[in-house]
């Protein structure tokens, strides 16, 4: 049963005081009502307070104060939601060192063991963010994880906040957020850079939240930003953020700490204010360093894939001024989401991985993984390459007319100079197609033709005049034949499995590869390259499923791992775990992911998978989609 809702401020108001009571005047402030008004509706909820699940207690002189009685009655009558009482939870524990239950408890004013749900709901929304909620004896829960993470998560609860709800819930008086507001408006001026209302309110939350972090203790412990001026020009911005430091009195930082912290903020400075600006030039010594990150990642792609890119001048260099513009956002573990991901995904699931080599690359110089958006903006740049190779390959095909040469002679002069990529290998009568089958990629047929392939290759239907419709038919083709050919089921084995047993991520990873070894499938040194691959770079793809993979000398294979109940993985929820074995060079691996990525991305086909109870059930859907 749902309370009206103007009962429902003067509860909330009373639920969230820090104060033991409230009188009339106060509780009308917060709810927006007259004093004469608090009191006719506090007498009016004291009568049906029972029902809820509550009570309402009068002490003269002092006010209202409340009482819970019945937990789940009040809840349902107030209908507060979990999420709330989540954040409040989870800025308590971000806000001190360590916290008992009784602390947390008090908070919502639930009992001891009302506080059950809310801290598995806490827990969930940790790990989605690699964090996690750790409990000692006698010391109380605190939060576990890498310090930048920390950080970013508690950026993301703030990030609706206006700038006075941000001062209430740390607590600062306005007037020092003046100060610093004033400091960088006029560092701004003199870079002559305009300054956006939501870029301001970006660093300021992050400040308060260093503030607020260094205050407990917590500092960032890690040496990756050790060597960042050598890259990045941080130099006038770390003098910019010591000055402002000063004018919110941060607390005293340990001298080890110190210059990491200060680096930090600069680079958050940085990220909020020259972002659409002003950026450092790139000079000899820093290009070097995101030159020397592709090379090594073009190698590993040139052992592992059997591909060299180094040639491809446009790769290289749009790749370097990238990682350069982006590394920042990289150390901070910072992400901006990416609008054009599926389409990366399934277009061009190779350059998705090649990617991933970088990322690779990445996280190896910030110990800090990097998030499917910002690998698909990598992938990009290798989808472009590989645009440009389709463009540049030589694709052969067949002209098959039906009664006189002429015209088809005619298609084959217009082809020729309007298609260099196009290499026709001859022309002749459909009896004749057979000679020509095993060579041509491709038929073009100058009359309509029943069947949909010609000797088991796709044809396309021209005319010697070659209009607009024609040719986009013709550019389909070959785009089509780039990313979709034909594929056999067969090709390359599977394994299907159900696992009834809960696991987490890098403990089910290990289950999966001490399986495929006890096969002789993979060696020990294959199997810690894929979990290694995994701490890196998290292989999450869509929300429910998650391909980790890895380069093996055996043959390929991928192993379909149904999980009875989900696991975090990375930053979503995963019931289906793909694991891609692939041999070193082996050119089905990128028909192999396209399929599987067209899949994943059908909302209607990956629900069918996931919605699965067995192996057998699992297996008998990938039978009925690869042979459609």
């Amino acid at each position: 049963m749902k309370m009206q809702e103007k009962y429902k401020q003067l509860l909330e108001a009373l639920l969230e005081s820090s104060k033991e009571f409230l009188n009339s005047q106060e509780l009308g402030e917060l709810a927006g009502i007259s004093q004469r008004t608090v009191i006719r509706y506090m007498k009016e909820l004291k009568e049906q307070s029972l029902k809820y699940g509550f009570f309402i207690h009068t002490v003269k002189g002092r006010g209202y104060r409340l009482e819970i009685i019945e937990e789940e009655k009040f809840r349902d009558a107030l209908a507060v939601e979990e999420d709330v009482e989540v954040t409040k939870v989870l800025f308590k524990l971000f806000f001190e060192r360590t916290c008992k239950l009784d602390d947390l408890a008090e908070l919502l004013h639930y009992s001891r063991s009302g506080m059950s749900r809310i801290i598995e709901k806490v827990e969930k929304k940790l790990e989605r963010e690699g964090l996690r909620l750790l409990n000692k004896p006698y010391v109380g829960f605190f939060i576990g994880g890498s310090e930048v993470y920390i950080r970013n998560y508690l950026y993301k609860l703030l990030k609706k906040k206006s700038l006075e709800e941000t001062e209430k819930i740390f607590r600062v008086p306005r007037e020092m957020l003046a100060k610093v507001r004033s400091e960088i408006d006029a560092e701004l001026a003199q870079k002559s850079v305009h300054k956006r209302k939501e870029n301001e309110l970006f660093f300021l939350k992050y400040l308060l939240i260093q503030k607020q972090r260094i205050a407990i203790g917590k500092t960032i412990k890690t040496d990756y930003f050790a060597n960042i001026s050598q890259t990045v020009h941080l130099n006038h911005d770390m003098e910019v953020v010591r000055n402002i430091q000063k004018r919110i009195e941060t607390s005293v930082c340990p001298k080890s700490d110190e210059e990491i912290e200060n680096i930090y903020l600069a680079l958050v400075y940085r990220q909020a204010f020259w972002q659409n600006g002003y950026v450092d030039s790139i000079n000899e010594k820093n290009l070097q360093f995101y030159q020397d990150m592709t090379e090594r990642a073009f190698q590993r792609i040139k052992n592992d894939y059997k591909v060299d890119l180094f040639q491809d001048d446009i790769l290289v260099n749009g790749l370097v001024l990238h990682l350069a513009s982006n590394f920042s956002r990289y150390l901070l573990g910072m992400e901006t989401e990416n609008l054009f991901y599926n389409d990366v995904l399934e277009s061009y699931p190779t350059a998705y991985y090649y990617a991933m080599e970088v990322a690779e690359e990445i996280s190896v110089w910030t110990k800090l993984s990097l998030s499917k958006y910002e690998i698909s903006f990598l992938g990009m740049h290798f989808a472009s390459y590989l645009e440009r190779s389709l463009k540049s390959k030589k694709w052969k095909c067949a002209i098959i007319y039906g009664s006189g040469i002429g015209s088809a002679k005619l298609l084959e002069s217009r082809l020729h100079n309007k298609y260099p990529h196009l290499e026709v290998i001859g022309t002749g009568l459909l009896e004749e197609a057979g000679k020509k089958a095993e060579e041509a990629d491709f038929f073009i047929t100058t009359f309509p033709v029943e069947e949909p392939e010609i000797m088991g290759k796709p044809w396309v239907r021209l005319s010697p005049m070659l209009d607009i419709k024609e040719q986009i038919a013709l550019e389909q083709l070959v785009g089509n034949l780039a990313r979709h050919r034909k594929w056999r089921y067969e090709s390359v084995s599977k394994m299907y499995l159900y696992i009834d047993q809960y696991m987490e991520k890098i403990e089910l990873l290990n289950y999966l590869c001490d399986l495929c070894r006890e096969k002789r499938f993979i060696t020990e040194q294959e199997a810690e390259g894929i979990v290694g691959r995994e701490n890196l770079v998290s292989t999450e793809i869509v929300e429910g499923i998650a391909m980790p993979h890895g380069l093996i000398e055996g043959s390929s294979f991928l192993v379909f791992a149904l999980l009875k109940e989900p696991i975090i993985w990375g930053r979503t929820s995963v019931k289906l775990v793909v694991m891609g074995c692939f041999q070193r060079g082996d050119e089905r691996m990128k028909e192999e992911l396209e399929y599987i990525f067209h899949l994943f991305l059908n909302l209607e086909d990956k629900n069918r998978l996931l919605s699965c109870k067995s192996a057998e059930e699992i297996e008998r859907c990938m039978e009925v989609y690869y042979g459609k």
